[in-house]
C-alpha cells in the first residue's frame, strides 16, 4: 500500500510540476517576439501582408487564452488601399485538459470585437476575397468531387486536424461590413455599421448553427435579424448554407439612407415616404467559394405591405408579395396591393439582373379612382371615376434615362362611373363656336333659349357625367399615344387620338358629336350649323386639347369649321335667291349642268 501511495504522490506532484511549469512557461513567454514570423506565414497563406499590433497568452485552472489585438489584412492594390479586414481585438479560450486527456483540441469560445471587413467586387466581376487563397489542383486532378478533396487533404495538414478540433461558440460583435460593386449596370455600395453574430458548436468539418442580428439604415439598431447553418467544405475552399432566412419589419428602415447605396437609386424620380411591412427572405441552399456563390435560390416575401408615395394621394396597402431570384433573374411571382377600395395585381421578370438588366411585367387595376391616384386640385376640372385596365410593357436598363427611353408598352384602359368636376364639355365645345363670323352670340343664346328642358338641366350644372370612357394606349420612346379613345354621355360622344409625352406635353385631336335631338335644336335657332351636320344628323366639331399638364386647353378646329359653315350659309343664300328668281336658276342650270345633282349647281345646292 505504501508503494501505491509512494507511486500516487509521486504522479501527482509530477502533473502538478508539468502543470506549474507551463503556468510560469506561458506566463513568461513573450508571444510578441515571435510577431513578425506569425504574420509573415499568416499572410503568405491569405496571400496579404498582415499585421498584428499586440499577442498575449495566458494561463489559469480554467484553460489557455490568446488576446490579438489590432489586427489589419490588406487588401489587393487591384480593389484599391482600403484594408480587407481589420480587428480591434480576438480572444481565444483553449480547453487544456481535453488536449491533456483527449487529445482533442477544444476551443471553448472565440470573441471577436469590432471587425471590419471591405468586399470590392469590380467591372468584370472578380471579387477581392477570390484572390486571397488561390485553389492549386495538383498535377493530374481534375475540379470535380474526390480528387480534389483527396489531394488538398493530403497537401493540407491543417485539414487533417480539423477533425481533432471543436469550437464551443464563436461571438462576434460591433461588425462593420462594406460591399462595392463596381459593376456600370447597376453600381453599388452598401455599408453595414453594425452586426452582432453568434455561431454556436463551429466545427471545421461538421455543421453548426449561426445567428446574427444587424443595423443597416435603421431607424433603430437591430433592424434586420438572420438565422440559418452552415457547413465548411475545406477541401473546396467553400461553405455551404442551409435554411438561411432574413426577417426585418420595414417600417424601422430609413429609405433615404437606402436610396444612397447606388446612383440608380437617387436617380429614380419616384421615391417611397415610407414602407412598413414583414418581409422576410428565405434561401434554401447557397455554395460560396473562391469560384463565387452558386447555386443560390431566394424567395422573397412581403406581408401587411404598405406604401406612401409623394405622387399619389392614397397610399398603397394591404401589399402581398412574392419573388423568387438566382441573383442574376428575378421574377415577381404575385404582387398584390390595394389603392382606397381599388385593387392592383402585378407580375414581372428582371434578366441579367447584374450585368445587362431587361425586364418585363403585366399590371392589372380594378375599381381604382382617380381621385386616390392624382392630384388635381391645380387643375382646371377634376377627373372622377375608377379605373379598370391591364397593361403590359418591358425595357432595359435601370438607368432611369436609358430607363425611359427603352421602355415601352401598350395596354387597354375603361373608367366607370366617371364624371367630371368643374368643367361642362357641351357648354365648353358648343360655346366655342361664337368665333364663326357672322354668329355673334347667337350660338350661346341658342343654348340658353332655344334647348330642351332637360338639356338646358343638364347645360346649367358644372358636372359632366360620363356614361362610356376608355381607350387603347401604347408607350414608345417615351411617349404614349392614345389610339383609340372614346368618351361617351346622353349628350355627345368623342372619339380621341393623339400622344402625351413623359414630359406631360399633350396634343390630342377630339371629334366632337352632339346628340341628335340638341344638334336639331341648334341647327334650327342658328341655320348656318347646319353646314356642321354629318350622315346622322349630329353636330360634328373637330378640335384639339393641347399644352403641358394641367394647363391643357380645348381649342375647336377653326378653318374647318369656318369652311363648312360658310359654304352651308352661301348654299342658304343661293337657294333664297333662285326661288325669287327662277330665272336665274334656269339659266345657271343649263351653264353648270341642267340642275342635276351631279352638276355643279347640284352640288352647291344639296
Amino acid at each position: 500500500m505504501k508503494i501505491l501511495k509512494v507511486i500516487f504522490f509521486g504522479l501527482l506532484g509530477l502533473i502538478v510540476l508539468i502543470v506549474l511549469g507551463l503556468f510560469v512557461f506561458i506566463k513568461t513567454f513573450n508571444v510578441n517576439h515571435y510577431l513578425p514570423q506569425i504574420t509573415r506565414q499568416i499572410g503568405t497563406a491569405v496571400n496579404r501582408k498582415v499585421t498584428i499590433g499586440h499577442a498575449g497568452l495566458d494561463f489559469d485552472l480554467s484553460g489557455l487564452s490568446l488576446d490579438v489585438r489590432n489586427i489589419a489584412v490588406s487588401d489587393d492594390p487591384r480593389f484599391g488601399r482600403n484594408h480587407f479586414l481589420q480587428l480591434r481585438e480576438a480572444q481565444l479560450r483553449l480547453d487544456v485538459m481535453a488536449l491533456l486527456l483527449k487529445r482533442q483540441i477544444h476551443i471553448t469560445r472565440i470573441l471577436l470585437d469590432s471587425p471590419k471587413i471591405s468586399i470590392v467586387r469590380l467591372a468584370d466581376g472578380t471579387l477581392n476575397v477570390q484572390t486571397m487563397a488561390p485553389v492549386s489542383l495538383p498535377q493530374g486532378a481534375n475540379s470535380s468531387g474526390d480528387k480534389v478533396a483527396a489531394a488538398n487533404a493530403a497537401s493540407n495538414p491543417a485539414m487533417a486536424m480539423a477533425g481533432l478540433l471543436t469550437i464551443g461558440s464563436v461571438s462576434i460583435s460591433h461588425a462593420q461590413f462594406s460591399f462595392e460593386d463596381q459593376n456600370p449596370q447597376m453600381p453599388l455600395h452598401v455599408f453595414i455599421p453594425n452586426a452582432e453574430i453568434d455561431i454556436n458548436h463551429f466545427s471545421l468539418t461538421g455543421p453548426f448553427d449561426f445567428t446574427a442580428s444587424v443595423d443597416a439604415w435603421g431607424r433603430k439598431q437591430d433592424n434586420i435579424n438572420i438565422s440559418g447553418h452552415g457547413r465548411l467544405d475545406l477541401a473546396k475552399s467553400a461553405i455551404h448554407i442551409s435554411g438561411l432566412q432574413i426577417k426585418s419589419d420595414l417600417s424601422q428602415w430609413d429609405w433615404n439612407a437606402l436610396r444612397k447605396v447606388t446612383p440608380l437609386l437617387v436617380n429614380l424620380p419616384v421615391w417611397p415616404l415610407e414602407i412598413k411591412g414583414h418581409a422576410s427572405i428565405d434561401v434554401a441552399q447557397l455554395n460560396a467559394s473562391a469560384q463565387g456563390v452558386q447555386g443560390l435560390s431566394l424567395l422573397i416575401s412581403l406581408n401587411e405591405g404598405y406604401v406612401r408615395l409623394k405622387e399619389l394621394l392614397s397610399p398603397i396597402e394591404q401589399i402581398s408579395l412574392q419573388v423568387e431570384s438566382d441573383l442574376n433573374d428575378l421574377s415577381i411571382k404575385k404582387l398584390q396591393a390595394e389603392i382606397g377600395q381599388g385593387t392592383v395585381d402585378f407580375q414581372g421578370d428582371i434578366h441579367g439582373l447584374m450585368s445587362s438588366p431587361a425586364y418585363d411585367f403585366k399590371i392589372q387595376t380594378k375599381a381604382v379612382k382617380v381621385q386616390d391616384l392624382i392630384d388635381q386640385s391645380k387643375a382646371p376640372a377634376e377627373l372622377e371615376g375608377e379605373v379598370d385596365g391591364r397593361f403590359s410593357g418591358s425595357g432595359k436598363s435601370f438607368d432611369p434615362r436609358l430607363m425611359l427611353q427603352n421602355f415601352k408598352g401598350q395596354g387597354q384602359l375603361a373608367l366607370n362611373n366617371a364624371k367630371i368636376e368643374k368643367l361642362n364639355i357641351l357648354k365648353t365645345v358648343v360655346g366655342k363656336l361664337d368665333f364663326i363670323p357672322g354668329l355673334g352670340g347667337l350660338v350661346q343664346n341658342a343654348l340658353e333659349t332655344a334647348m330642351p328642358s332637360n338639356i338646358k338641366t343638364e347645360l346649367d350644372t358644372d358636372t359632366t357625367v360620363l356614361d362610356k370612357a376608355e381607350g387603347t394606349v401604347k408607350v414608345e420612346n417615351k411617349v404614349m399615344t392614345l389610339q383609340e379613345g372614346q368618351v361617351e354621355s346622353k349628350l355627345f360622344s368623342i372619339a380621341a387620338q393623339g400622344t402625351i409625352g413623359f414630359d406631360l406635353k399633350t396634343d390630342i385631336d377630339v371629334k366632337t358629336y352632339l346628340a341628335p335631338d340638341i344638334s336639331t335644336a341648334l341647327t334650327q335657332a342658328v341655320a348656318p350649323l347646319q353646314g356642321l351636320l354629318d350622315g346622322q344628323n349630329r353636330l360634328y366639331i373637330p378640335g384639339e386639347v393641347s399644352g403641358n399638364f394641367p394647363s391643357v386647353t380645348y381649342k375647336p378646329q377653326t378653318a374647318y369649321i369656318t369652311k363648312k359653315v360658310a359654304v352651308s350659309e352661301g348654299s342658304q343664300q343661293l337657294q333664297k335667291v333662285f326661288q325669287k328668281n327662277p330665272q336665274v336658276a334656269n339659266i345657271l342650270n343649263s351653264v353648270l349642268g341642267n340642275g342635276s345633282s351631279d352638276g355643279l349647281l347640284g352640288k352647291i345646292l344639296h
